[in-house]
């Protein structure tokens, strides 16, 4: 039977609140009112007036809304959020590939903006964006760091590493740094070529009926 003035808002996000469930009636004398509990960013978790959700007239907790940052809008806050949430909201377009698979945010970063920003520091420039240096571990102190795109493409988990003299490369960087196609060099290595023949043997020439 249909609950009077019933919304389903759950799993949407009103300002800094994402509903979480489950709703509630409540009935006191002379009033009754609708509320769900909600998930502030934060990480707190309060119930909420139906009604204050709806129209606005709740946008976070009263511990957030007391703290004041003054870095709502910057980039450094946009990546955080989106760094929790990827991990922690099931609605988010990322989350299969993090929180699907179980990597998640540690508490202190989770629950505080200003405790992320303390640890990792504003980013060095607008070209970076957080790279998890274990990319089977969570977002942790130690364990994440500002990277460029490139910094990050080379250290995905499908990657394929290359040691020659000492020096630890993907092979899209060993492909850089010695000015060979990254397909040529990834033949050469399937085919079983030492990393001095992948890496420098002359383009022109055949090996083992295997064109490079």
């Amino acid at each position: 039977m249909p609950i009077e003035g019933f919304h389903d808002i759950k799993g949407q996000r009103f300002f800094k609140w994402i509903v979480i469930g489950p709703f509630e009636v409540i009935r006191r004398p002379n009033v009754k009112f609708h509320r769900w509990l909600c998930r502030c960013e934060c990480g707190g978790e309060f119930y909420v007036r139906q009604a204050l959700l709806l129209y606005g007239g709740s946008r976070s907790c009263m511990s957030c809304a007391k703290r004041k940052h003054g870095r709502s809008h910057s980039a450094e806050y946009r990546i955080w959020d989106g760094m929790r949430r990827r991990c922690h909201n099931v609605l988010d377009n990322g989350y299969p590939r993090y929180g699907g698979r179980g990597i998640v945010v540690c508490e202190r970063w989770r629950k505080s903006f200003p405790d992320f920003l303390s640890d990792m520091g504003l980013r060095p420039g607008p070209g970076y964006t957080l790279d998890r240096i274990n990319n089977e571990g969570d977002y942790e102190p130690g364990n994440v760091r500002w990277a460029t795109s490139r910094e990050q493409a080379q250290n995905r988990s499908d990657n394929v590493f290359l040691e020659y003299e000492g020096a630890r490369h993907c092979l899209a960087e060993w492909s850089r740094l010695v000015s060979i196609r990254p397909t040529t060099l990834g033949m050469r290595i399937a085919a079983g070529m030492s990393p001095e023949m992948a890496l420098y043997k002359s383009p022109r020439k055949y090996w083992d009926g295997v064109s490079p």
